[in-house]
């Protein structure tokens, strides 16, 4: 959790802990995500929680729900399918 409070704090710092957490191939769709402060701010709803951070990053390592991922950065109603998806 420190290392994601400073993830909070400034862009850069975002940036270098997903390429970390993040295969080459998922960093470019995360990338997307920083660059909109909407998507930014939807994304730390996620981080605010040690449930939700956890449950993420095991979602982000497959496939099938990195696709969900995807349509969340492009919409409101996508994302409310990306948290149920994550949370069973």
């Amino acid at each position: 959790m420190w290392i994601m409070r400073s993830d909070i704090l400034t862009k850069r710092n975002m940036y270098m802990m997903r390429s970390d957490i993040l295969t080459k191939r998922n960093m470019y769709m995360m990338r997307s995500d920083i660059l909109t402060k909407r998507n930014m701010y939807m994304m730390r709803s996620d981080i605010l929680t040690k449930r939700n951070m956890y449950m993420m990053r095991s979602d982000i390592l497959r496939k099938r729900n990195m696709y969900m991922m995807r349509s969340d950065i492009l919409t409101k109603r996508n994302m409310y399918m990306m948290r149920s998806d994550i949370l069973t």
